[in-house]
């Protein structure tokens, strides 16, 4: 019996942490700047549960988000609270807020997220279509810089998200969210907000583990 406990005790030392990722519901796409310079922004909720016991710690070192499949991949740039307000208040010193009518996204940086054996974290990833973040060539990379650009790339051809992300020490996950294609009231909508909530109509994660 005391080998048997024994034999299990590694087991679950070497396995290490242990990473349940959610299947996203919905996306927050936003305009982050003024007019025709303003860069289009995907916010991605991503639910997290460590499932090993409290030694076993594990982080989240990286994300990428690929728009629609074909596109260059785009890196996280920070941590994001959207509170679905206005007029919030003053920003808490270090952190960025870019507010809309009916909304304000609070940027709170971009460390690395640490999540603990036998907790839960819920947070939401922005990616901004930029330049600077974008994986690829100078031309592919352009095509989505822009609303303008974004809405000719998916006008008729349906969203489906892919977010790549990778752990420390229990490897990646993939979650994908198909959210269709958007219809004129929610084109028009963001055009006059500057941001529209899309819920996925099919999710999935899919990835590897250690062991």
């Amino acid at each position: 019996m005391s080998l048997t406990i024994a034999l299990i005790n590694a087991f679950y030392f070497v396995r290490g942490a242990e990473m349940a990722v959610l299947p996203p519901e919905e996306i927050l796409l936003y305009l982050d700047g003024q007019g025709a310079n303003a860069v289009p922004s995907f916010a991605f909720r991503i639910r997290m549960i460590n499932a090993a016991n409290g030694q076993h710690g594990d982080a989240l070192l990286d994300a990428e988000l690929q728009p629609v499949p074909d596109a260059p991949a785009y890196q996280f740039e920070s941590v994001v609270a959207p509170i679905f307000a206005e007029n919030v208040g003053e920003c808490r010193e270090g952190h960025r807020c870019v507010s809309f009518r009916g909304l304000t996204v609070v940027e709170r940086g971009d460390d690395v997220i640490g999540i603990p054996g036998g907790t839960a974290k819920s947070l939401y990833l922005s990616f901004p279509l930029s330049r600077p973040r974008c994986i690829g060539s100078e031309q592919t990379c352009s095509s989505f810089s822009r609303l303008s650009q974004l809405a000719r790339m998916i006008a008729g051809r349906p969203i489906a998200l892919r977010v790549a992300l990778r752990f420390y020490d229990d490897g990646r996950r993939i979650l994908h969210c198909s959210v269709g294609k958007l219809d004129p009231e929610q084109l028009r909508f963001l055009r006059d907000n500057r941001w529209v909530t899309l819920p996925c109509q099919r999710s999935a994660v899919s990835g590897d583990t250690i062991l």
